[in-house]
């Protein structure tokens, strides 16, 4: 009869078993990696440490909950699915403070170590329960875009044609005092869409700066 059963009653670790807690602890909490968090501490030197695997579980629970450091101390202290998907029957170890939890997270994120957590986690969790990730939801699928990426100088030239271009639309009067030369530099460039922008008085500031910049 193992630790939690002594602690619990039948009916609350029947409960645990069923939740979230129990997937964690069996197949995610073992794979924290422990050994390359243990050598950035001495066996000899310094004060004793806090338990590592429930540490670093912790840090990983505090990512997945969104939780702040008070937040994931508190959890971790009077949460008993968290004292059970991090397998800490004992009180001592449920108490953590604030500077343990933010050392772990530093060497976790310093030494891309989350990043192990979290491919390790993804590949035990479909192992455990045949995920094929030939096939994806069409909502999970990532869209990468096909927008053109622009420097700094296209960019302006960008701006300043589909300004001239609304510019002629809505201020007829103030596009014929563009000099023709700025206009030929600029509307010979071949613009799919064009901007479409509300009307704004002429005497508008970021209408003058704009016009500035086209005039210059």
């Amino acid at each position: 009869m193992g630790p939690w059963e002594n602690t619990l009653s039948a009916k609350k670790l029947s409960l645990l078993k069923k939740s979230w807690a129990e997937v964690f602890k069996e197949h995610i909490l073992s794979k924290m990696p422990i050994t390359q968090v243990a050598k950035y501490f001495d066996k000899k030197m310094g004060r004793p440490t806090k338990e590592l695997v429930s540490t670093c579980g912790a840090c990983v629970l505090q990512q997945i909950f969104d939780l702040t450091d008070a937040e994931t101390r508190d959890q971790l202290a009077f949460n008993q699915q968290w004292h059970y998907a991090l397998d800490v029957p004992d009180q001592d170890d449920q108490v953590l403070s604030l500077k343990t939890l933010w050392n772990m997270r530093h060497i976790l994120t310093t030494d891309r170590l989350a990043k192990t957590i979290f491919n390790d986690a993804t590949d035990r969790l479909k192992d455990v329960y045949n995920v094929d990730t030939r096939l994806q939801r069409l909502d999970s699928v990532h869209i990468h875009s096909n927008m053109a990426r622009l420097g700094r100088v296209r960019l302006l030239a960008r701006v300043c044609t589909r300004f001239l271009n609304n510019l002629r639309r809505h201020e007829p009067s103030l596009y014929e005092s563009v000099p023709s030369s700025i206009k030929t530099r600029y509307e010979k460039m071949k613009i799919r869409t064009i901007l479409v922008i509300p009307d704004l008085p002429a005497q508008g500031n970021a209408f003058q700066i704009l016009l500035k910049i086209c005039m210059n």
